[in-house]
């Protein structure tokens, strides 16, 4: 694999395997010396004492030190020791602490501070992080697919976090991902951490870090437009094809782009096709293979337009509705946090007094609306009902005048005279579904949000990404309109057996369209 990261302490916060987080590539003890004015033993803004050395790069240091106001945490101090009288690196260092604490999400390291030693020297104080990196994780080899998943999944929720806010990340490598073991609930589980934010775009930013060419990021993980220095191009699309690298690498066991020398690697990104994922994965499902070589289009235009398009595409499953995907609170004032400890919360009870309220609310008002001419139920006295064969006509409506006539385009069904009836009791009432009443059926909001989608691509020629956002809808919802939709796009692909066996699972009410569509294509169903 390429050489990773030439500058450990500034481009990469983690530790070699086995160690703690934020140690760049170096372990302490084997770093030839230690970094002038901080050893074990130094106090920092009288608060941080430092314990031992992490990591040392070209232009920085990483150590570990213990906070002494409260025992037993643990933090990073990450210091800049060459460059920080350079604009453009002290600049970095500053935007990494900046956008750390700005974003605040559980899938993104935590800044804690910022500030600078005696000397003028700047240092960040980030959370300490227990595991390994995800580079140092695919070293053993590919990741099964589940696993592959739960790290999309908590990736792309940081960076559509970052997205939100203007940020794009601009060096998404499995350096920059780190996987900490932790007891959730009693099963041990990663939980994902996003770092270095130092090189990121801001939108609207004007600094050399976003108007020069300069080449920034790991060129095995750059889009196009970045590997040839087009900065002025990069925007969330750049990072969804570093994500789709990554996944590519997390399943294949090896990065897509590769070379001995960075012009190769460049090379290969700009010009040379994708590598087949599925001959190196031969387990991962079509639609994941076709959604990471969608990611990893040339064309950013081609590619998702956001992360969680991608997210969606490889986990069957949106951001919005993934577990663990949603931000932690953020803390209380501090006055606010007192009350809390002091009073138990009675938020819940408040809420359930208002669901009950709305539940009642809701039941009055159903009750007190006019029901359609079969919805009314058959008296309850002793009147004998009329014989079927009766012509007279149905009784006539309440004498309310509040309860409005029924339009002459309501086609309700005439309650049928000789239906049965328990003494005493009410039949049943009869429902009328959407699709009984208008001849549609009822679609849930995430199938029909899918299969709107579905019918774009279909109309925008795309019949291999119409047949997944169909298929998936069938997971919220068995419809026959999702099943019309794979066989209108199979036939598009040409594929009559596929197109066959879709065109039996839809109903006989819109199986004309499908099969006249088809027809236009030279598909013949019939």
């Amino acid at each position: 694999m390429p050489t990773r990261p030439l500058d450990p302490a500034l481009d990469a916060t983690a530790a070699p395997q086995g160690a703690d987080a934020h140690g760049g590539t170096i372990a302490a003890g084997s770093v030839p010396g230690q970094p002038a004015g901080l050893r074990p033993g130094v106090v920092i803004a009288e608060t941080y004492e430092i314990t031992r050395l992490l990591g040392q790069g070209g232009m920085g240091a990483v150590w570990e030190a213990k906070h002494l106001r409260l025992p037993g945490k643990r933090v990073v101090v990450k210091v800049l020791l060459f460059g920080a009288t350079d604009a453009v690196v002290l600049a970095r260092f500053r935007r990494e602490a900046e956008i750390g604490s700005r974003l605040g999400h559980p899938n993104i390291v935590q800044v804690l501070d910022f500030n600078t030693l005696a000397d003028g020297t700047p240092y960040i104080v980030l959370e300490l992080l227990q595991g390994e990196s995800l580079a140092a994780r695919l070293l053993r080899g590919p990741l099964p697919l589940e696993q592959v998943k739960a790290i999309v999944t908590q990736v792309g929720s940081a960076l559509a976090a970052a997205h939100r806010e203007g940020i794009v990340h601009r060096d998404l490598k499995p350096d920059n991902v780190f996987l900490c073991p932790t007891d959730l609930g009693g099963e041990v589980r990663d939980v994902v951490k996003v770092l270095d934010f130092g090189i990121s775009k801001i939108r609207g930013s004007k600094t050399v870090l976003t108007q020069d060419a300069a080449l920034l990021g790991t060129p095995q993980y750059m889009a196009p437009e970045q590997a040839t220095g087009r900065n002025d191009e990069i925007d969330v699309r750049t990072d969804v094809f570093a994500f789709g690298a990554m996944t590519f690498e997390m399943l294949a066991g090896r990065a897509p782009f590769m070379g001995d020398t960075l012009a190769a690697v460049i090379h290969a990104i700009v010009y040379t096709p994708t590598p087949p994922l599925a001959a190196a994965a031969k387990d991962v499902p079509p639609p994941i293979v076709a959604a990471i070589e969608r990611a990893l289009d040339k064309n950013r235009d081609a590619r998702f337009p956001d992360v969680n398009s991608f997210v969606k595409a490889v986990t069957l499953r949106s951001l919005a509705t993934a577990p663990g995907s949603e931000p932690l609170p953020r803390p209380e004032p501090a006055a606010a946090t007192e009350r809390i400890e002091r009073e138990p919360s009675r938020r819940p009870v408040w809420i359930a007094l208002g669901l009950g309220v709305l539940v009642s609310v809701a039941f009055t008002i159903w009750k007190l609306q006019p029901r359609e001419p079969d919805e009314v139920p058959l008296p309850t006295t002793s009147t004998p009902t009329p014989n079927a064969t009766t012509s007279a006509p149905p009784p006539n409506p309440p004498s309310n005048t509040n309860t409005p006539t029924p339009t002459p385009t309501a086609k309700a069904e005439e309650p049928k005279a000789d239906a049965p009836k328990a003494a005493g009791k009410d039949p049943p009432r009869a429902t009328k579904t959407i699709e009984a009443s208008k001849g549609k059926e009822t679609l849930s909001p995430e199938a029909a949000r899918d299969l709107d989608e579905a019918e774009a691509a279909l109309y925008a020629g795309k019949p291999a990404d119409a047949v997944r956002l169909a298929q998936h809808s069938l997971y919220a919802q068995k419809t026959s309109r999702a099943y019309a939709v794979i066989a209108r796009a199979r036939c598009a692909q040409g594929d009559l057996g596929n197109a066959k066996a879709a065109l039996a699972q839809v109903s006989a009410r819109d199986r004309s369209p499908v099969v006249r569509a088809c027809g236009k294509l030279g598909i013949e169903l019939r």
